[in-house]
């Protein structure tokens, strides 16, 4: 090498995204309805700047240009019962391009997208009433979206080979479906109650393809089945519930309290914790100890539910007619909880030796503790 060489890793990846909409409305005595049609066109094309002596006839110079086009169909519709009360129906359907950050096996060094690349399918809809009194107002929701053929692409260190491991997933096919549901209620001219929950199922529903990458050359791609079919999808609480008052108090006060509890929030899965493991069965001396064992490495843990509570209080204090200041000052989780673990996942590192999972557990992140905010704004 001489000086100005570069080394590494050096790409560009170019992508260009074009997309137009077409959409209308018909409004009615009783009835809204609107429709539309969006259309997309999605290219992208990796640029190696460097030739990378892992993939040395694959990874410098600009590589194969993939192209998309898409398009998606939504239609909604708004039956008025009369002035208070509505039904409300949404669907859709259509196709999106995989995220050009996913269609890569191992970007970094080599130009090779995943297996079949292809667009992802969504299919989509909800149906809600609604209702608006002078005292109460609320809605209920029951939602269900489910992606077809979708991609996810991971990347951790593997100590068993001593390289930096990509790992893609391809075809996968996940389901979100649930209920949500709001009401408030004015109790008093200046005080309003308000509730707010959700309760829902997000999970995948097939049994995709991984794909294993290794970065340091000493071995090729691995494809296999990875078996996630009803596992959860991880990241997000699937019950939530909020209780708040707040209280539009006299000479421009306003106070706010509010308590949030979220509960079925799981840890992300790693794949290969769900790839078959040919050799597991040396280590068992029973079926029933395979079975154990299979449990164990399997196990999708569930994070902790969380209780947070949260507080507000502010003034308006007018200057004159057409000058005020807003004072506020918020306090969010007033009760310093720090066991609220906000997201998890199960590491892509293994112990293929002993087959255990402690030797590397899972990650968690927590939420901060108590915070609190003071804001001062001017309005002209």
């Amino acid at each position: 090498m001489v000086e100005g060489d570069r080394f590494g890793y050096d790409y560009n990846i170019n992508s260009y995204n074009l997309n137009a909409w077409l959409q209308n409305v018909i409004n009615l005595r009783h009835w809204d309805i609107n429709y539309g049609l969006k259309v997309s066109y999605t290219q992208f094309q990796r640029d190696g700047k460097m030739r990378n002596g892992r993939s040395p006839h694959n990874s410098y110079g600009k590589g194969e240009i993939h192209r998309f086009d898409n398009g998606m169909a939504k239609v909604g519709v708004t039956y008025k019962l009369d002035g208070r009360n509505n039904f409300t129906f949404h669907g859709s359907y259509g196709t999106m391009a995989p995220i050009f950050d996913q269609a890569y096996v191992s970007p970094r060094i080599k130009d090779d997208v995943i297996t079949g690349l292809k667009s992802g399918r969504i299919l989509s809809g909800d149906v809600s009433y609604s209702f608006n009194y002078r005292r109460v107002k609320g809605s209920i929701t029951g939602f269900w979206t489910n992606m077809y053929d979708m991609t996810e692409r991971t990347s951790f260190y593997d100590d068993q080979y001593s390289t930096f491991m990509n790992y893609v997933l391809t075809g996968v096919n996940r389901t979100y479906k649930g209920v949500e549901a709001g009401i408030a209620v004015k109790v008093l001219p200046s005080v309003t109650v308000s509730a707010a929950g959700t309760y829902s199922r997000y999970q995948y529903k097939n049994r995709p393809t991984g794909t294993r990458s290794y970065e340091n050359g000493m071995a090729d791609d691995v494809t296999q089945t990875v078996y996630l079919e009803n596992y959860y999808v991880g990241g997000t609480p699937q019950q939530a519930y909020n209780l708040a008052i707040d209280w539009a108090a006299p000479h421009n006060w306003y106070f706010n309290v509010n308590g949030s509890w979220m509960a079925d929030a799981y840890v992300s899965l790693s794949p290969i914790r769900h790839e078959a493991m040919p050799n597991l069965w040396t280590i068992c001396s029973s079926e029933e100890e395979l079975n154990a064992k299979i449990d164990e490495i399997t196990r999708q843990e569930k994070l902790n539910d969380a209780f947070v509570l949260n507080a507000s209080i502010g003034k308006v204090v007018y200057l004159n007619r057409k000058l005020s200041l807003n004072f506020n000052l918020n306090v969010n989780n007033v009760l310093n909880n720090r066991k609220i673990q906000t997201g998890g996942y199960q590491q892509g590192r293994f112990d293929y030796t002993n087959y255990t999972t402690t030797k590397f557990p899972n990650k968690y992140y927590y939420a901060q503790g108590i915070k609190i905010y003071f804001n001062v704004g001017l309005k002209f």
